[in-house]
């Protein structure tokens, strides 16, 4: 086989040797099936180390300098909440096509608020709604639907921003937002709002992404490989972001490769 390769060597160079060995590689295994196929994009979670110092900071987008790219960023999430609870809640989507649908939607949203056991709110059985202005302090939702399960929904949506490279002004403030339009106008197709969702989701929600965002900044720091890799596991929006960008072959579930750098 040296001595087929040696005058192609000659005649072509370097590249044109590499190029005949794949042809006769290709010639001699053509009809042998493929096992093993190399994943098309991997993910390359290098664990890195990483800092989030002062130049960090004078990259990130704000409010002002980026208003109409980040009215753009909510109205892409926006969608993105209805496509999940297209999958999460059908009938709440169905709903919405109901010829009764929009006035009970307006009576609901804008002459009252969720009165009632959460679970009998769920099903759409509440009786007795409390007025616009009542303002009631405690929807009856259970204690881990208030307090952990929705304030999880208002710091991802904080990290998501901060990930997207938003300042925390305005990565609070979608917070905010998009937890208001949640109830207002997805979810307030099933039932009236919560001023406790409204208050707690992002108002514990923004400090929590808070917290977990520095922890991981401070994991990510670390001399420890272990350590480095728990950055991702504190703020997931690391690894489903990438420079800003979502990474889509991640969410589609395309190989993640583990590549460890000492």
């Amino acid at each position: 086989m040296r001595a087929i390769f040696i005058p192609i060597l000659m005649v072509f160079g370097a590249s044109g040797y590499a190029e005949a060995q794949d042809w006769l590689v290709d010639d001699i295994y053509r009809n042998t099936p493929r096992v093993l196929m190399v994943p098309t994009k991997p993910i390359d979670l290098r664990f890195r180390r990483e800092f989030y110092g002062i130049e960090y900071k004078e990259r990130e987008k704000t409010l002002g300098g980026d208003f109409h790219e980040f009215v753009k960023e909510n109205l892409y999430t926006y969608i993105m909440l209805w496509s999940i609870r297209v999958v999460y809640d059908p009938e709440n989507v169905r709903a919405v096509f109901t010829p009764s649908s929009f006035p009970r939607w307006l009576t609901n949203n804008i002459n009252a608020w969720q009165g009632c056991n959460g679970k009998a709110a769920s099903r759409g059985k509440c009786a007795v709604r409390k007025p616009f202005t009542a303002f009631p302090l405690w929807d009856g939702d259970y204690l881990k639907t208030n307090l952990a399960q929705h304030p999880i929904f208002g710091a991802g949506t904080y990290l998501y921003y901060r990930a997207k490279g938003y300042d925390r002004a305005a990565s609070g403030l979608a917070s905010f937002g998009l937890s208001a339009l949640y109830e207002y106008t997805v979810e307030g197709w099933m039932q009236p709002p919560s001023l406790t969702d409204l208050i707690l989701t992002p108002g514990l929600g923004v400090p929590l992404g808070m917290a977990l965002e520095e922890t991981s900044n401070l994991l990510a720091g670390s001399d420890n490989q272990f350590i480095r890799a728990l950055s991702y596991i504190v703020n997931p929006a690391r690894v489903f972001i990438l420079d800003g960008e979502v990474a889509w072959h991640t969410l589609l579930g395309r190989t993640v490769t583990l590549q460890f750098s000492w």
